[in-house]
């Protein structure tokens, strides 16, 4: 029923069916909810932010996104939150505060002992996109700011972001 449901949800966005997809991706993430598993809670709410920003409602995602977080904050796994973290700033960055906030964000994480190889070679290849954007002093000023951030200090600034 969950996979119907977001299937239903899927192409009722595809359609511009907003409204539909809206009800069939919440009814999709109630199941994952009670069910406990955090990957079809990231599934389900990830599709819905992405509905909401398709509509131009970049606050309404943030809702599914803080909601997205919480979880991972009650899982308490911090490689978990890194990759929860980098996946935020790579397919929402118009939620997260800006290209500054974003790299800030990519440092905290580059110099988290637990972020896995795969997640840090996937930030790296994001270097030069923001060096072009930013330039090189904001840049490397964001990317100093991000050294002295944790997890926690970033779960703040997301909560603040998506409230």
């Amino acid at each position: 029923f969950y996979g119907i449901l977001r299937g239903l949800s899927l192409d009722s966005a595809e359609d511009e069916q907003y409204r539909e997809a809206i009800s069939y991706g919440t009814r999709a993430l109630n199941i994952a909810k009670r069910w406990g598993e955090l990957f079809w809670i990231s599934t389900a709410a990830r599709n819905l932010a992405e509905i909401r920003l398709r509509q131009g409602l970049p606050e309404e995602a943030g809702l599914y996104l803080l909601e997205l977080m919480e979880w991972h904050v009650a899982l308490g796994q911090d490689w978990q939150m890194l990759g929860f973290l980098g996946g935020a700033a790579v397919l929402f960055p118009q939620t997260i505060g800006g290209d500054e906030a974003i790299v800030a964000i990519f440092s905290m994480m580059y110099h988290h002992p637990e972020l896995t190889s795969n997640n840090r070679h996937q930030i790296s290849n994001q270097f030069p996109r923001f060096q072009d954007k930013l330039g090189d002093s904001a840049y490397k000023a964001a990317w100093e700011k991000g050294k002295e951030l944790d997890i926690d200090d970033v779960v703040n600034q997301l909560r603040t972001a998506w409230r």
